[in-house]
């Protein structure tokens, strides 16, 4: 909405009354969006060793700082592409681990310290294509994308999915005849991905196939309900 609204103001400025400044800066005033989707800007001694990689395909030595985690490691890897979605809340640097043999993401700006070796990178270009395609809020994986289905209850949902389907890898909608359901389907190569955009419908939502999928949620939702059925 900003960067809509600034490039208007600018496109517009010359030919602007004072009454249409005014009526202007009322509109401004009366958006309100909650969050952003602006990162923490990184310092040109990560990105531009990020970006030498990333062109030269260069073997890299990554100091990372997970979550969680006491202390920052090193990671010998590959880099492959910058990854971003509207579930991740960060950019992502999508790699290939040698000595593991998987793609890994490694949020941005967690990134501690960037080293680009001479070493020439060699990584298998078709998974991490695949990788980088089927990822869904960071989560991804060296597995071949799976078919997720679910049907979601709610007339509403239909409609919703209509105007501002999800930005999810191959996503498509089947409204059922009598228009109180929609079944969905998308596609993954981790489940963590799947289920966090899943989850958020409750019971709204029920998960159709794959059965290990339906099976993880389950017993996801048994454990919320123990925890809010625990009596202290």
């Amino acid at each position: 909405w900003q960067d809509q609204l600034d490039a208007l103001e600018e496109l517009a400025s010359e030919r602007m009354s004072t009454r249409d400044r005014r009526l202007f800066e009322n509109l401004k005033k009366a958006i309100r969006v909650q969050g952003g989707v602006d990162d923490p800007i990184e310092s040109p001694d990560i990105l531009e060793p990020i970006l030498k990689a990333l062109e030269g395909r260069k073997e890299t030595d990554v100091v990372y700082q997970a979550a969680g985690a006491a202390a920052a490691s090193v990671h010998h890897v590959v880099p492959y592409a910058l990854t971003h979605d509207l579930f991740s809340g960060g950019t992502f640097l999508l790699v290939w681990d040698p000595a593991r043999a998987l793609p890994k993401h490694l949020r941005q700006n967690r990134i501690v310290s960037v080293k680009v070796t001479s070493r020439p990178g060699s990584l298998p270009e078709e998974l991490m294509s695949r990788a980088a395609r089927y990822q869904i809020g960071g989560w991804t994986s060296a597995e071949a994308p799976f078919l997720v289905e679910a049907l979601v209850r709610g007339p509403h949902w239909i409609q919703t999915f209509k105007e501002a389907p999800p930005a999810l890898p191959d996503f498509q909608t089947f409204p059922s005849k009598d228009g109180a359901s929609v079944r969905v389907t998308f596609k993954a190569t981790h489940a963590n991905g799947a289920s966090r955009w899943l989850m958020q419908f409750g019971a709204a939502a029920e998960v159709l196939a794959p059965e290990f999928l339906r099976q993880e949620i389950l017993a996801q939702f048994r454990k919320a309900v123990a925890a809010y059925e625990r009596v202290d």
